[in-house]
């Protein structure tokens, strides 16, 4: 069967190659028709190119073809991700309103065929059988219809495989990326900046036109603690005061420098207050404005106000959205006391909430939860304006340890979007290998797009493409990790109650009172962590004897293989590379052995601050954190951003997990008493 993919273009059989990829020549703001013809015949390339991968012969024309057609049409020439599917005996519509929704309907459409985009790096395209399966037909749109993507750690992330990727599984919200600017732009990405910026923008020694500082100048532009006492060193341990216009001026008058500047490619803003857990200032007209939610709303109906007269002003080509933030970590978790400001009400501007210390051993709704339980009832309170969803599957605290979600998260997202998320984002897309928590980037994706997806055949399909016909025993490796790693936040989370922050306050001397635990692990941490440990040497058991099993017939099956240095750097990756069964067994093996580490160091070092409290021997519990530690500062854990600049560091396992300070100030302090 031949078949036509049709294009509504004049000399599209002889151009599309050329147009599909011409967007470093486009303005995507200012050439619409320029931009649409571009991306709708990347869509037609991609389609002509997997179907040509299945064994089909295909072409691109702007006439139907006597076999098969394709049809890629828009009635809307619209911004839009939504598209329709038609079928006909001998004819197949796919029809967007707006480029993107053309895009993404080949993807539905090749997806059907088979065709799986396990991660950037790794695709799976099976041998056709000279027949097509028709997906339904019907409209398909995002289950959330706003931000769908990631919060990208640090500024390197500039990966044409990763936004490829992402657009395969629409996901349309990164932050722009300079070199790779255009080619998001194509496959329609959404550019969100922003996140904590207030920090830099408001710090004390920050200088103005006048030539003084910030503080110097408007000391009352930092909030007033509860002390009645604004100390420059303290200035930013509570939220700012939004009751002070000029400041408000100042702030938004600063966003619109950065909009036409660093910014000039973004489409929407990340607004949060101060990090810093610090409380909202308690002046005397803030104390009116209402609670910490109610001070960023007047903080964001100001900055919206101001960018919409700058758009109409000519300052600003282009409209704004705004994201707020909704996280206690700036005091604006709970919903308002007040009524939204109206024109916060019924746009795309949104309220990111973050449940940043909830807990993964129950659901988001779970009642029972005393974690999660706060966390939905404050959502719920949300009213009268669209919010996001900001979870926390990979936070800074993880330090890329190989947990799974998978027995809450589809559960998660359809009471986020009953209760009217209409984004998702989550901390942080992983640095480098995903190991087992590729799982986690498959399952998040297709539950944005449909929440109501099949995760059962999800699960299904992920094992079969990754591992082959060690499908069933790797899926018991991944039960395994997950109850290993399901107390990961009660551990790990910034909580200042987590196990592990507590331990990070710790001196490494004699105790005087019982570590602090939180509510979940409880008197039974010690018990819960080595049972944890257990676990996780059950995966890397199987993990073991399935990975031997894939090297024997890996081996077995290359006969009598000659050597061969390659001829020039890409040609030399290529020929170092192994089975990819081999290798995701050893990665995930590797990966398992430090989720292994990491538990067993944190167990031990509870177990060690408890004995050490109530004077009983020590020796042979700190003999074997030493051993363990000797052995984890003895490899290498992925890298890692030290801040947000481009400077990546590579940690030793027990740096990676944060406990090595911890691990010499105890040994300092057992010479000390020596």
């Amino acid at each position: 069967m031949h078949i036509t993919i049709v294009l509504a273009y004049e000399n599209a059989r002889d151009e599309y190659r050329l147009w599909a990829h011409e967007e470093e020549k486009i303005n995507f703001r200012k050439e619409k028709e320029r931009a649409t013809r571009c991306t709708v015949s990347y869509a037609a390339l991609e389609m002509e190119n997997y179907l040509t991968k299945l064994g089909f012969s295909a072409c691109v024309s702007d006439k139907a073809g006597e076999d098969f057609n394709i049809f890629l049409t828009i009635t809307k020439d619209e911004a839009g991700e939504e598209f329709t599917i038609a079928t006909a005996d001998n004819s197949l519509t796919i029809d967007g309103n707006g480029r993107v929704g053309v895009l993404y309907g080949v993807y539905e459409f090749l997806e059907k065929q088979g065709v799986y985009w396990l991660n950037p790096w790794e695709e799976i395209v099976p041998e056709g059988n000279g027949k097509l399966i028709m997906p339904e037909a019907r409209h398909y749109r995002a289950s959330f219809p706003h931000d769908r993507g990631y919060s990208l750690e640090g500024e390197l992330k500039e990966s044409a495989l990763l936004w490829k990727w992402m657009a395969r599984k629409k996901l349309n919200a990164v932050p722009c990326r300079p070199n790779k600017a255009k080619l998001q732009q194509k496959l329609g990405f959404v550019f969100v900046q922003g996140g904590h910026v207030f920090e830099e923008m408001l710090a004390v020694d920050a200088v103005l036109p006048s030539g003084a500082t910030i503080w110097e100048e408007h000391p009352e532009w930092y909030g007033l603690p509860p002390s009645g006492k604004r100390e420059k060193h303290k200035a930013q341990h509570v939220g700012f005061c939004v009751s002070q216009d000029s400041l408000l001026e100042y702030i938004s008058e600063k966003l619109v420098e950065r909009l036409n500047a660093e910014w000039y490619e973004v489409d929407g803003i990340v607004l949060w207050g101060f990090d810093t857990w610090g409380g909202i200032c308690t002046c005397d007209a803030c104390k009116k404005l209402g609670n910490g939610s109610d001070h960023t709303l007047r903080l964001n109906s100001y900055i919206r106000d101001y960018l919409d007269r700058a758009f109409a002003d000519g300052r600003l080509d282009r409209h704004i959205t705004i994201s707020f933030s909704s996280y206690e970590g700036t005091s604006d978790l709970q919903p308002p006391e007040n009524p939204v400001p109206e024109n916060l009400r019924g746009s795309r501007d949104n309220g990111t909430y973050c449940p940043i210390n909830r807990c993964y051993v129950h659901a988001i709704d779970d009642p029972e939860c005393d974690h999660n339980r706060h966390y939905y009832e404050c959502l719920a309170g949300w009213k009268n304006v669209n919010m996001r969803i900001n979870e926390y599957y990979n936070v800074s605290k993880f330090e890329d340890l190989p947990f799974l979600f998978t027995r809450t998260m589809a559960h998660d997202f359809r009471r986020y979007h009953e209760l009217g998320a209409t984004g998702m984002v989550y901390m942080h897309l992983p640095m480098v290998h995903w190991d087992v928590k590729n799982l986690t980037q498959i399952l998040y994706a297709e539950l944005c797009w449909n929440v109501d997806a099949d995760v059962e055949e999800i699960l299904a399909k992920y094992f079969e493409n990754r591992y082959g016909s060690h499908a069933a025993a790797i899926r018991k490796v991944y039960e395994l990790m997950e109850e290993a790693g399901k107390y990961c936040a009660n551990w790990r989370a910034w909580s200042p109650y987590s196990i592990l922050s507590k331990l990070l306050s710790w001196d490494g001397c004699k105790p005087e009172t019982e570590l602090e635990r939180e509510s979940h692990l409880g008197e039974h941490a010690a018990e819960i962590g080595m049972e944890s440990v257990r676990l996780y040497e059950e995966a890397i058991a199987i993990l073991q004897k399935e990975l031997l099993n894939a090297e024997e017939a890996y081996v077995c099956g290359m006969g009598r293989v000659s050597g061969g240095a390659g001829v020039n750097p890409a040609e030399q990756i290529m020929l170092a590379k192994t089975d990819p069964v081999v290798e995701h067994l050893r990665l995930d093996l590797n990966y398992a052995n430090y989720g292994r580490d990491c538990m067993e160091m944190i167990t031990l070092f509870v177990m060690y601050h408890e004995a050490l409290r109530a004077e009983q021997e020590t020796d042979e519990l700190f003999a074997r954190i030493d051993a363990l530690a000797q052995k984890m500062m003895g490899y290498y854990v992925s890298i890692r951003y030290e801040n947000y600049a481009v400077e990546l560091h590579c940690y030793d396992a027990l740096m990676r997990c944060q406990l090595k300070t911890l691990y010499y100030r105890c040994r300092a302090y057992r010479e000390l008493v020596k």
